[in-house]
Order: C-alpha cells, then sequence, then structure tokens
C-alpha cells in the first residue's frame, strides 16, 4: 500500500508538471516542437507502464513469490522435487508475470530515453549557431540510440520465450 500511495503521489506531480509545461508552450509560447512530443511520448509510456504494472505484474508477483517460498522449505524436509504436484495455473501465472512485466519494463525505458531525447532536442535549439557542440551534439545522439536500442533488446534478448523457462538461457555479457 505505501509504495502505491508513493507511486501515485509521484505520478501525479509528474503528470502536473508536464501539464504546467504543454500549458505554458502551446497557449502561451504558442508554439509546439518536437521535444514537447517525445515529452507527451514519454508521459504516455510511463502512465502505461503503471497501470500494468500495477493491475496485473504486482498481484502475480506476490502470488508467486508467496508460492515459491515454500519450495526451499519443501526441500528441506526432504520432500522430493519430482513428487512436487505441477500446478499448471501457477505455471501460466509465472509466464504471464514475466510478460506483463516485460512489457511494463520496456515501457518505463521508453519513457525514460523519450525525456532524455526530449532534453536533447531542446539543447539542440540552444546550440543552434555553435558548429563544435553541434557535432557533440550529434554524437550524444547516436549514444542514445545506441543505449535505447541495447536497453529495449536486453528485456526480450535475456528471455524471448514467454512460456518456456527452460529455454532462457542468457549469456552473461547481457546482464
Amino acid at each position: 500500500m505505501p509504495s502505491e500511495v508513493s507511486t501515485g503521489v509521484l505520478l501525479g506531480i509528474c503528470s502536473l508538471s508536464v501539464v504546467t509545461r504543454f500549458y505554458i508552450r502551446i497557449w502561451a509560447q504558442r508554439q509546439f516542437s518536437v521535444d514537447d512530443g517525445l515529452l507527451a511520448v514519454a508521459v504516455c509510456c510511463l502512465i502505461c507502464s503503471v497501470v500494468i504494472m500495477y493491475s496485473v505484474g504486482l498481484d502475480k508477483m506476490y502470488q508467486i513469490q508467496e508460492l515459491s517460498a515454500a519450495l526451499p522449505f519443501a526441500l528441506s524436509i526432504g520432500f522430493p522435487i519430482d513428487d512436487m504436484p505441477q500446478d499448471s495455473q501457477f505455471l501460466q501465472d509465472s509466464y504471464d508475470f514475466l510478460k506483463w512485466i516485460t512489457v511494463s519494463q520496456a515501457l518505463a525505458w521508453t519513457s525514460v530515453m523519450a525525456v532524455k531525447f526530449s532534453f536533447l532536442f531542446l539543447f539542440r535549439k540552444l546550440i543552434d549557431r555553435m558548429p563544435a557542440l553541434i557535432t557533440y551534439w550529434w554524437f550524444v545522439l547516436t549514444f542514445n540510440v545506441i543505449a535505447f536500442g541495447y536497453g529495449m533488446s536486453t528485456y526480450f534478448l535475456y528471455c524471448p520465450y514467454f512460456n518456456d523457462p527452460k529455454l532462457c538461457t542468457a549469456p552473461l555479457w547481457l546482464m
């Protein structure tokens, strides 16, 4: 419950500041640019990520954690792993959790990177007449595009098989 309250308060502050910025940019300054569009994408991705995490992810996470906590105890008292009942609903919940938490994390990463790109395009307007800084800006943009691609790929390359954990073996360089 406290995490939901704190996340809700911080999401509210974030939304209020974005709405204030859009009000100033659209109605007071009468302009809308690329950095504003990227910020709108970031807020939408953040809201979708939080909704998915709290509506689907957290309930399944707590349920899976509680059920899997019993496994070491069962093994410690000599209960053979082969004799344990295979609950297909538990496995399906685990697979669903992996799928939805991956989507939530990918949206959160997209949100973070969209804010970075928004700042980059805002700063691009400020350094418009400085060739040395424009070269540096292109370098930073390229680096962030590569970082975004790598960050998104790790969510799916780590375990692309959402319904078979036996197929999930990630190399150490990926983690």
